[in-house]
């Protein structure tokens, strides 16, 4: 009895803890506030919980990312879905349409504004070698970025969406709510699928057996919009024949370190780890057990007398 008497302290708060948790996650206040526009934790109008959760329910196995690419087991053939502003990364300048007159789909007029570089160099400003390497072994990665990174920079555009390539048969009404269109030297490295005015807003690059695909308009993967035209047709086309779907939640700020445990599992202890727990257990179990009858101590009758 005495024993219960001191855990219900311990009791008490972890029902305390549980019942908090349990408020502030089944809260959609909370959980709108509380994340980033296009992230898969954000449950409000902005975010794009519902394309997490129907993925779940209709595709292939689906989970979330709390650490880099570049530091992740990311299953081949795999897709990577990296939706809305990546706030690890540097930053492009966004371009008005004044600033940077664009030619045919995908090409630059002002070529004298922005150097051409090497295809190595350029890809090697966005992806880490890592990934490159995983993309080039047939995986795909998404980027659907609002705001320019790296050789990515966004611009301002008009004008109805079009398809352009034969690559998405049947996505042919895509409305983004923001004129935005993909802009920098990345353009050079595939062709257009979507545009809008002749400006890119999707773009695909072929790496070995994977591909990169560069979206301007993240928002259309969001809650609010993603029973518009064939933005969900679109999420299917992008993750209909993959074996995983992984949503980067790094980008959002939600980066997990690894920890002691994870190092050790790495390095390949993760049996020592569970013995060592075990050895734990039993000696805990062996110290509050006692064998036999308890020992008396004889009381000391000796006086000085």
């Amino acid at each position: 009895m005495k024993g219960w008497i001191r855990l219900f302290p311990l009791a008490m708060a972890g029902l305390y803890l549980g019942l908090a948790t349990g408020w502030l996650t089944s809260d959609g206040k909370f959980t709108e506030q509380a994340f980033d526009a296009n992230s898969s934790l954000n449950t409000g109008p902005t975010g794009t919980s519902l394309a997490y959760d129907y993925l779940r329910e209709t595709g292939p196995p689906v989970r979330r990312l709390s650490r880099p690419l570049s530091e992740s087991d990311l299953p081949s053939g795999a897709v990577v879905l990296q939706l809305g502003r990546d706030r690890t990364a540097p930053h492009a300048p966004s371009f008005s349409p004044s600033e940077e007159p664009m030619g045919e789909t995908g090409r630059e007029e002002n070529a004298d504004r922005e150097p051409e570089r090497a295809e190595d160099d350029t890809l090697s400003r966005l992806l880490h070698p890592s990934v490159a390497l995983w993309v080039g072994s047939g995986g795909r990665l998404v980027i659907a970025c609002s705001e320019g990174f790296g050789p990515i920079a966004t611009r301002s555009a008009a004008g109805p969406v079009l398809r352009v390539h034969p690559a998405w048969p049947g996505i042919d009404e895509v409305r983004p709510p923001v004129q935005r269109s993909l802009s920098g030297p990345v353009l050079q490295e595939g062709p257009a699928l979507l545009a809008r005015e002749e400006r890119p807003i999707a773009l695909r690059i072929l790496r070995g057996r994977g591909e990169v695909i560069l979206l301007s308009a993240p928002e259309i993967f969001c809650n609010e919009h993603l029973a518009t035209g064939d933005h969900l047709l679109l999420l299917d086309t992008l993750t209909a024949d993959r074996n995983a779907v992984l949503f980067d939640e790094t980008i959002h700020g939600l980066i997990d370190d690894l920890g002691p445990t994870d190092l050790l599992m790495r390095w390949g202890l993760g049996p020592l780890l569970v013995l060592g727990l075990q050895l734990v257990i039993v000696g805990w179990w062996r110290r509050s057990r006692r064998l036999g009858p308890p020992d008396h101590e004889s009381e000391d009758l000796r006086s000085e007398a």
